[in-house]
């Protein structure tokens, strides 16, 4: 009895006839999660292997008009996986570095390094 019921199952299978899922699938994608700004970045543990890792060659280029204020650095877009910034650095994804034209004490966009 139990080889007939695998041979029907396989031949079933064969024709397309296997029993289909009977469940709501889901067709709209979930809600996308809402992005949070970190203003101060603390690594938990190894502080000094973390930062070596975050570390990058990519020079920053802005000239310091748009990183002083967190408003005027832009809200992060998803669908362009950019920041919507005027400021270079932060539409490149990069942190300013000394090389820009803002000042260290006052730019907001060098949560990480600092």
């Amino acid at each position: 009895v139990e080889y007939t019921q695998q041979l029907e199952a396989e031949e079933a299978f064969r024709n397309n006839l296997a029993a289909a899922k009977q469940d709501v699938w889901l067709k709209t994608p979930p809600p996308r999660r809402s992005y949070f700004t970190i203003s101060h970045y603390e690594p938990v543990i190894d502080k000094k292997r973390v930062l070596s890792k975050l570390q990058s060659s990519l020079i920053g280029s802005c000239i310091g008009e748009h990183c002083t204020d967190y408003s005027m650095l832009g809200p992060m877009s998803l669908e362009a996986d950019t920041f919507l910034s005027d400021c270079a650095c932060r539409k490149a994804r990069t942190e300013c570095s000394d090389q820009c034209g803002c000042k260290n004490k006052i730019c907001l966009n060098r949560e990480i390094t600092e």
